[in-house]
């Protein structure tokens, strides 16, 4: 460093002074460092946050469809009921009939012939016919 007198007189010589100037806390690589972690991990705790989440809406949405789905077979099964029924006398109509006569017949037909084969004798008449129905 040189400087002058209130004369003038420059001094020749100089003066040394060693400074050391340290950076801004925010300019240290331990600061940067350590800045980077806590963002990674709180991206991280965001990314995991989310993903709870999304698993939590999923099971809430799966509850919601199954409560649906049962509430839907209840009035389904409703429907067919009143589909299958006089509403004045509540007895079976002739949908009913319809959608079983084809089954009735068939089981009638197995349990003549299991009693034919069994020696059931000569061929029953119409009256005795009903015992095959039931």
């Amino acid at each position: 460093m040189k400087a002058a007198s209130r004369d003038g007189v420059w001094n020749q010589e100089g003066l040394r002074l060693a400074l050391t100037i340290t950076p801004p806390v925010w300019k240290t690589l331990w600061f940067r460092s350590l800045a980077a972690l806590v963002l990674m991990g709180s991206l991280y705790i965001a990314y995991r946050g989310r993903i709870r989440q999304f698993a939590r809406q999923q099971e809430h949405l799966e509850r919601q469809v199954a409560e649906r789905t049962v509430e839907l077979q209840r009035a389904n099964q409703a429907l067919e009921e009143v589909s299958l029924t006089d509403p004045l006398t509540l007895l079976h109509n002739r949908r009913f009939l319809l959608q079983h006569l084809d089954a009735d017949v068939a089981l009638t037909l197995r349990r003549y012939r299991v009693w034919r084969r069994e020696g059931g004798g000569p061929p029953p008449s119409d009256a005795d016919l009903v015992f095959f129905l039931v």
